[in-house]
């Protein structure tokens, strides 16, 4: 954007110890030409290191530039040498300017621009005089005291006699000016560049959580609860690693299979068995040499889960020695049978979080709540303004407090409410804000499309693509270098830093659980795609204005 005449900066001058600058500066905001410009303390660095810096630099858009420079103080010339209050001056009045405008005019032509003509003038501020210097180089290109009062017509003097014949300028010269000296910084980071560096610090476990780690450590049975984003996973993670490499075997159990898949490429122990709960039981009993497909509903896992916890595990040798169990609140009562076997006799560590409690009917058994319990305290994964909003779905009365938050966080993008016409035209908005991600830095391994419904109800169940964009489950193999699509329950315990959540069209029931859910799947940036309709009618995101 062009800049407006005037004098940079506009309230006050840069930070100075020169008071002639200071007096320079309160003239020219006073007394600059209608039309000019005028900078002062612009700063160059050449390529060599060397830096350069003019006091003021002044501009005509139609004649040239001035560099001034200011020596302050009694400035006088005897013996055709230079004083300055009674001292040598090292360099005399002219040589710093001269040699600023010719590092700033190279500036200006390496970079394809310079204006139509340049000079150099001197002000000394606080010495008044009827005659100017006799030395022919500053002959009638200095400034005086008496002139600061008058300083728009001296400055129209002194760009004639101080710049030579105007020639044809190139280039967008002011304005590669204005943004040498440097008006405006505002720190930013693009959100993917952002995600990659909080990516690296969430991969550390942070003090407090090792502290808990090290408090806990010798107990045989331990129940660990923490909200999400606490690090319920990482130190689940961390525990097992520690006891493998004391030399013990760990069983590493969860709920679903893509939470197992992630947990077993993050661990690279060969005494670390990790598996999804279903899946475990589906190897023990082939591990007998049964011929077994997998159950096709939940009645089937049933049987499977009770024939293994009473048949099968009793009369083999269970060569574990700890067994770790995350995502323990989603556990029906047939998988706390088998749960209950596995663990016998072993040390048994257990975690969970209510406010992901989604089945009203699964609870934990009283052998588990009667375990020696620790809480972690501190969310970490999540951007505050995104927990914040997940935190209002679990506490509606937590929304007056966090609205300035999640409005920031709105504004600088890390959280989007993104309204679409009709269902329909859904699809079209995800892809669009994939594409977006994308533009901003983050790969297609950083995101993923969490519906808030089931896997038959979800819009985009058994898609493999998304405008051009290529989707898989978040179980699959190939999910570590691809976009998911997946749903809130599928994805419970894993995390991606751009996460889009959608469907909130087809919520009926417990939406408060599901929405918490997949917003603290967002380590980083979240969107929610809705019809505009269904936003509305969300209690939480009306709140806010939407795209």
């Amino acid at each position: 954007m062009k800049p407006e005449p005037g004098v940079y900066p506009r309230e006050k001058p840069r930070t100075t110890e020169s008071h002639a600058e200071i007096l320079v500066y309160e003239s020219l905001k006073a007394h600059l030409p209608a039309g000019w410009y005028a900078w002062h303390s612009l700063r160059l660095r050449e390529n060599d290191g060397i830096f350069g810096e003019g006091d003021f630099v002044v501009a005509d858009p139609d004649r040239g530039l001035l560099a001034v420079e200011v020596k302050g103080g009694n400035v006088e010339q005897r013996d055709g040498r230079w004083f300055q209050n009674g001292h040598a001056m090292h360099p005399d009045p002219r040589t710093q300017g001269n040699e600023f405008v010719r590092k700033l005019i190279s500036r200006l032509e390496r970079d394809a621009c310079a204006p139509s003509a340049y000079g150099v003038a001197t002000c000394f501020p606080d010495v008044s005089f009827d005659a100017p210097p006799d030395q022919d180089d500053l002959s009638r290109t200095i400034i005086g005291k008496q002139d600061l009062p008058w300083l728009d017509e001296r400055l129209k003097s002194l760009m004639e006699h101080a710049l030579p014949r105007s020639r044809r300028p190139r280039g967008r010269w002011i304005d590669h000016l204005h943004k040498i000296w440097g008006e405006t910084w505002i720190p930013k980071l693009g959100l993917g560049h952002r995600a990659h560096l909080e990516d690296t610090e969430r991969a550390k476990l942070d003090a407090d959580q090792v502290r808990i780690l090290d408090m806990v450590e010798a107990n045989s049975n331990l129940l660990v609860e923490g909200g999400a984003g606490t690090g319920k996973t990482l130190i689940a993670r961390e525990a097992a690693c520690r006891f493998a490499e004391k030399g013990g075997r760990v069983l590493l159990l969860c709920f679903t299979n893509a939470l197992a898949e992630w947990l077993r490429k993050s661990i690279a122990i060969p005494n670390v068995r990790v598996a999804a709960l279903g899946k475990l039981a589906l190897d023990i009993k082939r591990s007998t040499g049964t011929a077994l497909n997998e159950p096709s509903d939940k009645s089937g896992w049933d049987q499977l889960l009770l024939e293994v916890a009473a048949d099968i595990l009793p009369g083999i040798v269970r060569d574990w020695d700890t067994v770790l169990l995350d995502e323990a609140q989603d556990l029906s009562a047939v998988d706390w049978d088998l749960m209950g076997e596995l663990s016998r006799d072993k040390r048994f560590w257990v975690f969970h979080d209510p406010a992901q409690h989604f089945w009203t009917d699964r609870d934990l058994p009283n052998f588990v709540i009667q375990f020696a319990q620790v809480r972690l305290p501190s969310a970490y994964r999540c951007p505050l303004p995104i927990m914040a909003l997940a935190n209002a779905y679990r506490d509606a009365g937590t929304l007056d407090g966090a609205r300035d938050s999640i409005r920031s966080a709105i504004a600088d993008g890390t959280i989007g409410i993104v309204a679409c016409p009709s269902d329909s035209s859904a699809p079209d908005k995800i892809a669009s804000e994939i594409g977006k991600f994308l533009s901003a830095g983050f790969k297609p391994s950083d995101i993923a499309v969490v519906s808030v419904r089931g896997q038959n109800a979800a819009r985009n169940s058994g898609l493999t693509r998304i405008g051009a964009y290529r989707l898989v489950k978040a179980d699959d193999p190939r999910a570590q270098n691809e976009i998911i699509d997946d749903t809130f329950l599928r994805f419970k315990g894993l995390e991606r830093p751009a996460v889009i959540v959608t469907d909130l069209n087809l919520i009926h029931d417990r939406r408060e659980v599901r929405m918490y859910i997949a917003i603290t799947r967002a380590l980083s940036a979240l969107r929610i795609v809705a019809p505009r309709d269904a936003i509305s009618a969300d209690p939480i995101l009306t709140k806010f204005s939407v795209n």
